[in-house]
């Protein structure tokens, strides 16, 4: 079986008639609206290991009611230094066992670190690109580029250049995941 990597890239974003804006051109874009959602997202950490300095992921994913864990290893030296996420990731998923899996988490050694909620619309592009605006409560807007792939290098090529054509630029990139930001609003609080 082929490994298969997610890539993303993420951009924050101003007010929402920034965020109105950038929708208006994904969708005359071609990309089609898949729906939007709230998600919630608890993010583990380990009593062994400390998964923020590893840049490691293990968090609980709930939508609808329905959850499941994801795991997904630490980051490289060549990670650190791109703009750019690729990752395997491992999925499980949990249907409506989210409180199971969180007794089990705890019983193990792990703890929560971070509960990021945010509501996301998400839209489908050429070439299987999701881009996602999502809106992190406590955090802000920000839009994110994802593509699982098996290739990282054509991944991170590809959605450079949807990038481009949406007219985000370098300068917006976001590279600090969703769950360290929301820890560091809620410690500046």
């Amino acid at each position: 079986m082929q490994e298969i990597f997610e890539i993303e890239l993420r951009y924050r974003l101003g007010d929402e008639a920034e965020v109105n804006a950038l929708e208006k051109t994904i969708l005359n874009q071609g990309f089609e609206l898949e729906g939007t959602l709230e998600q919630e997202d608890i993010y583990y950490s380990s009593k062994h290991k400390d998964f923020i300095e590893s840049e490691e992921c293990l968090r609980i994913r709930t939508v609808d009611g329905q959850s499941e864990v994801t795991w997904k290893p630490p980051s490289t030296a060549d990670m650190k230094d791109a703009d750019e996420f690729w990752k395997e990731e491992v999925d499980l998923q949990i249907g409506s066992q989210n409180e199971t899996a969180r007794k089990m988490l705890n019983a193990l050694d792990f703890f929560e670190v971070a509960t990021v909620k945010k509501l996301r619309r998400s839209f489908v592009g050429p070439e299987g690109v999701e881009v996602s605006v999502d809106v992190v409560i406590g955090v802000g807007a920000f839009v994110e580029l994802e593509l699982k792939h098996h290739d990282p290098d054509y991944g991170k090529h590809l959605i450079r250049a949807v990038a481009e054509s949406l007219g985000l630029t370098a300068k917006e990139i976001c590279r600090t995941p969703y769950r360290d930001l929301v820890r560091e609003s809620k410690n500046a609080t």
